[in-house]
């Protein structure tokens, strides 16, 4: 009786003839069947009708290939990929992301090195342990990759953490990427915009404490820390808390229990709490406009978001990303946009961020036609034209030492961090102010000249106690 043999199935994208036959006949002498393909949208749409065991990478451009994983890790998440490269910039970008079961491998390798690699890939990744797949934070900025880095130890630990970011920019993408490979994965997310809680929820229990009630529990019903027991709550524009609705959080969050109950009160209840604005809390704390000691209770670990006029290099990629996304969604082949798009896409300012991109790409792929795709983005080609161009550094000068240590305060116990903190927010405010005056405090338009959303000016003057004379 002959022993079966299994056979796998093995997805080759290699745009080179030589290379496709050098990957033909090292498969082939393993046993497993290679299913080969030149391009990489066409790879993609077969893969999930395919449902190989192995995703081989041969020799494409480096945009390409990252568009390739990128959307691949979305169809299948766990699906183990052979990388064929050696590139310092793969690597990084792939071990950022934390993608599991990807392996690379020199391009001009032996084929009894490919074997062996193939055969380890293929007998480790059926025991692989399937894990919560994570959202993708999509870029190739040194900014974004350093985030990306930074999100294993900000998982690992259980202290707060401060996220700030201009609206539509990741907040939330970011909070679930470390809530995801935290310990706490498998417990509740709660999402709560601190902005709209009202006092009316606050006084009825919101934050958990015991209410009276006739009921026989005693609860009239579920705080947000007893909705979020054990897992993560995040508290999404955290700046817009009233101050009575400060106090009560910081009064829970300094509790050892933190339900703060007495006698017949809810078990202990263990909370992580991520924060979020679009504003630098430290000068709210300066104005008297934020509790300086929930400031320090919620700013234990912080992390600052580009928007995305400051990666423009990502903007392609993004593009890529979001149009797969949504061709997949409606079932459609993987979409090709045209690169004179693009690089209107990449001169536009996007106050909405990476979210407005989105929405963007979500109808391009929709329409899936060239003429309608510009009609779409020829608009972006005139925004701003009407701003008339102002030199905002024209009489600028930095601060003076004595402006510096007078804001600052005690310089033995300032970081250098700290001390440059300070500086780029006298020197925004400065700039702002310079921004508003040319345009006659006209809002919008500086909005525009300034490259940031409504919102976000709106808010800055706040903080910054713009005024006109």
């Amino acid at each position: 009786m002959t022993q079966s043999i299994s056979h796998k199935k093995v997805v080759v994208l290699e745009p080179e003839q030589d290379r496709r036959d050098y990957y033909r006949a090292v498969i082939s002498n393993l046993g497993h069947i290679p299913f080969f393909f030149e391009k990489e949208t066409i790879c993609l749409d077969n893969l999930s009708s395919l449902s190989p065991d192995l995703a081989i990478v041969g020799s494409i451009y480096l945009d390409r290939l990252f568009r390739f994983v990128y959307s691949l890790k979305m169809i299948n998440y766990h699906l183990p990929l052979l990388i064929c490269s050696e590139k310092k910039t793969i690597y990084e970008a792939i071990n950022a992301n934390r993608f599991p079961a990807v392996s690379m491998i020199k391009e001009d390798v032996r084929p009894s090195a490919l074997k062996k690699t193939i055969s380890t890939v293929l007998n480790t990744s059926h025991h692989r342990e399937r894990v919560s797949v994570n959202p993708i934070i999509i870029g190739n900025n040194r900014e974004i990759i350093n985030i990306k880095n930074m999100i294993p130890e900000l998982s690992e630990s259980q202290e707060a953490v401060f996220i700030r970011g201009e609206p539509g920019s990741g907040r939330e993408l970011l909070a679930k990427s470390i809530y995801l490979r935290s310990k706490r994965r498998e417990k509740p997310f709660v999402k709560v915009n601190a902005a709209q809680i009202s006092l009316e929820l606050i006084e009825g229990e919101t934050f958990g404490e015991k209410k009276r009630s006739s009921s026989r529990d005693g609860y009239a019903g579920n705080g947000l820390f007893e909705i979020a027991n054990s897992g993560t709550l995040f508290l999404d524009e955290i700046d817009g808390l009233s101050e009575d609705l400060q106090v009560r959080l910081l009064h829970m969050m300094e509790r050892d229990d933190i339900t703060g109950c007495t006698a017949g009160a809810a078990p202990h209840i263990d909370v992580r709490i991520i924060a979020a604005a679009d504003v630098n809390l430290e000068t709210l704390v300066e104005k008297g406009r934020f509790r300086k000691d929930l400031y320090y209770r919620l700013n234990v670990l912080n992390v600052d978001i580009p928007p995305l006029r400051a990666r423009r290099e990502d903007i392609p990629l993004l593009a890529d990303y979001f149009g797969d996304k949504y061709c997949m969604q409606i079932g459609r082949c993987c979409l090709e946009i045209p690169q004179k798009i693009k690089i209107i896409l990449g001169n536009y300012h996007w106050p909405g961020n990476v979210a407005e991109l989105e929405k963007v790409i979500k109808n391009i792929a929709v329409c899936s036609n060239s003429d309608k795709m510009e009609e779409m983005v020829n608009g972006f080609n005139q925004i701003g034209q009407d701003c008339q161009f102002i030199d905002l550094f024209e009489d600028f000068s930095p601060m003076e030492l004595s402006d510096l240590k007078q804001y600052i305060g005690d310089l033995n116990q300032t970081s250098l961090k700290e001390i440059c903190r300070a500086y780029k927010i006298r020197a925004e405010a400065k700039i702002m102010k310079k921004a508003l005056e040319s345009t006659g405090w006209n809002r919008k338009k500086t909005a525009k000249m300034l490259n940031i959303s409504y919102k976000s000016l709106l808010n800055k003057i706040n903080e910054y106690d713009l005024e006109s004379n």
